[in-house]
């Protein structure tokens, strides 16, 4: 060919052709075959023109034909009758289009002829519409070959259709004799797509189908046809590789079936909001089309999106925590194309699982699923995981914090705990089936029994215990959930044992920071009444500090000790006063000797902190701790309890950690 090929403008016949759901034939000699056998139908085409004159633009499974010399009607009819022949005998569900436009042609970069214009452009929109029913044309393909009276031909059922960049247009269905053109119904598009198309697609066509009927035999079959290791994701960042969907791919035939015909087919188009940051919603979406923006993760409602943080495509779930956490949404979430989803809600789920055949296995599946995403979305918030920036102990090995996160979630489950289950605490999640491990709170609220204005809420991912014997014990408090069942991860002790041993090192020393940081008073204030002046001052002063402090107040008819026992166990520190009104009753019956006693038996490091104040005698109590001497600088002397107490909630020092699971004695 020539360059002159550049500069000329050719009204060119084109017939178009492609294979639908070719890429979803397993069989590759199968793929092979019907490639070739349309490129020896096209080859002859080609062969009985002049050279120049036609061109091949193949597309792989199919491609264009352009004819550029006048009086091409009637090869282009041959053409057409052709693959329609071949198509209808060997069973192949192609789509065949004509059209007619302007086109030119340049020299590509491989040395073949490449076509460029309005022409073939709209031959390419017009394919879209096609169906493997017959042939569709374009009103400029019927009126060349009406024109040129090529061959025995019916033009009928004309339907208008929208092309991009060309409005409004009129096609119409052609049929040759014996081989009759019909429109594909959506329905019928769609039953074409479930048998041929790849996973994600063909379901999306399936649950079109069963909109319209949800007994539809031929969906039942194609369903039945899937395997969960026909959805696969592509792995971000790395070419070529491909996992099993997280939810589908732990999902038998019977439950997968299930699954499908349970979520709900939600369509929007591009540019359109799914959820906004800090909205409630319970639904998950799975998509099965188009691509969906992440934007906004953790911020604030209201921010300007920029640019998406991630971009999700088919096989990606998202809103899985909204789902599984009963709690607001923690991202924005806007269509980046026309987008498909399949849409599950808690309550909708619960409900028809019941009647469901597998429902033991989905609710399995699912509850799998739901604590891989949490224990993944916990691990990035806490900093004795994979922590922020990926900075914690999970991250700093050459095994992949991903890889340590499955061996995890082999002994992880998630405990839902509700008002009417009574008190939580160790023992009554332990005959939940849960044993020794870390638990950590991921949803609801639980307030503490013994100490009035304390509570902790899910979002802040709080440890709630950590029983780790011969490693790391903390008190075991009582909690109750007053409105909304709480949720509740447990990690157990065997999974972590089996970190290496470097990891657990790192994970062990983040947990102790974390657990000094989860005290809920930072000093407790042991005093004799009668130094209630002196007692008020460093309350002030810590205080101002920004500490929380905890100093009894008698209620009347209270069984005061409980109280006093579970603030010792949640205190930081303890600070004792010894004064002469300290010393006025024996030791054995002396308050301020109790409490330091019950903090020692508690703690092997019980952070006691005793404050001399004028006229107290330390060597009576046989403290074997460094004293803070208040008696000539009082001002002095709180600086340096603020220190000292600092540096125990920074990690500076190891926190009080408990000797044994349980005391044997108690204040009184």
């Amino acid at each position: 060919m020539t360059s002159s090929w550049s500069d000329s403008l050719y009204a060119a016949g084109l017939v178009s052709c492609d294979i639908v759901g070719h890429s979803a034939v397993q069989d590759h000699a199968v793929q092979r075959r019907r490639v070739q056998e349309i490129n020896d139908i096209v080859a002859g085409t080609l062969a009985r023109g002049s050279t120049g004159t036609r061109i091949w633009a193949s597309g792989g499974d199919g491609g264009h034909v352009l004819f550029l010399a006048p009086h091409w009607q009637a090869d282009a009819l041959d053409l057409v009758r052709a693959l329609r022949q071949w198509a209808h005998e060997q069973d192949v569900p192609l789509r065949i289009v004509g059209h007619a436009g302007a086109v030119s042609v340049l020299r590509g970069a491989d040395g073949r002829d490449q076509p460029v214009g309005e022409g073939i452009n709209q031959a390419g929109a017009i394919l879209e519409l096609g169906t493997a029913r017959g042939i569709v044309v374009s009103a400029e393909f019927r009126r060349e070959l009406e024109a040129a009276a090529a061959g025995d031909v019916r033009f009928h059922d004309p339907r208008p259709h929208l092309l991009r960049n060309a409005g409004e247009r009129e096609f119409f269905l052609m049929s040759l004799p014996g081989l009759p053109s019909l429109w594909a119904s959506p329905a019928d598009d769609d039953r074409e797509h479930i048998h041929h198309a790849a996973g994600w697609e063909a379901l999306y066509h399936a649950k079109r189908l069963l909109q319209i009927n949800s007994a539809d035999a031929d969906v039942d079959l194609a369903l039945r046809q899937l395997r969960a290791t026909d959805f696969w994701l592509q792995v971000p960042r790395e070419a070529n590789t491909q996992l099993p969907n997280p939810f589908f791919g732990q999902l038998g035939g019977r439950a997968l079936r299930e699954v499908i015909r349970l979520g709900q087919l939600v369509e929007r188009r591009y540019e359109e909001v799914l959820c906004r940051v800090g909205e409630d919603g319970n639904t998950m979406f799975l998509i099965l089309r188009g691509l969906v923006g992440v934007y906004n993760t953790g911020g604030s409602p209201g921010e300007e999106l920029g640019r998406p943080e991630f971009v999700l495509g088919p096989g990606e779930i998202v809103g899985e925590l909204a789902f599984g956490l009963n709690r607001k949404r923690t991202a924005d979430l806007v269509t980046l194309a026309d987008t498909s989803l399949l849409a599950f809600t808690v309550e909708e789920l619960s409900e028809r699982l019941a009647a469901t055949p597998a429902d033991a296995e989905i609710r399995v599946g699912i509850d799998r699923f739901i604590t891989s995403r949490v224990l993944e979305h916990v691990s990035h918030d806490v900093p004795y995981l994979i922590g922020r920036d990926r900075s914690g102990p999970l991250a700093a090995t050459t095994v992949p914090a991903e890889s340590l996160l499955e061996d995890l979630l082999v002994d992880t489950r998630m405990v839902t705990w509700g008002p009417v289950d009574g008190p939580v605490t160790l023992d009554s999640l332990g005959a939940q089936g849960t044993g020794p491990g870390l638990y950590v709170l991921v949803a609801g609220s639980l307030e503490s029994r013994t100490i009035t204005d304390k509570s902790l809420v899910g979002t802040d991912f709080p440890v709630l215990y950590v029983d780790l014997p011969r490693a790391l014990l903390t008190p075991d408090h009582e909690y109750v959930a007053r409105q909304r069942p709480v949720k509740i991860l447990h990690i157990g002790a065997p999974a972590l044992d089996q970190l290496p041993p470097a990891v657990l090192a790192g994970v062990m020393d983040e947990l102790k920071r974390d657990v000094a940081r989860r005290y809920h008073y930072d000093v407790f204030i042991s005093y004799n009444f009668g130094d209630g002046d002196a007692v008020e001052r460093w309350r002030t002063a810590l205080t101002a500090a920004g500490l929380r402090i905890y100093v009894d107040t008698p209620v009347p008819g209270e069984r005061f000790t409980t109280r006093i026992e579970h603030s010792l166990l949640d205190s930081l520190t303890m600070v004792a006063f010894i004064s002469p009104h300290t010393m006025v009753k024996a030791l054995e019956h002396n308050w301020v000797r109790k409490e330091i006693r019950f903090r020692e038996t508690a703690f092997d490091n019980p952070w006691i902190l005793p404050v001399r104040l004028p006229g107290g005698q330390l060597d009576d109590f046989g403290l074997r701790y460094t004293m803070i001497d208040a008696r000539d600088d009082e001002e002095a002397a709180i600086r340096t309890a603020i220190e000292a107490v600092a540096a125990v909630r920074s990690g500076r020092h190891e926190p009080p950690l408990l000797s044994r699971r349980r005391l044997e004695q108690g204040l009184d």
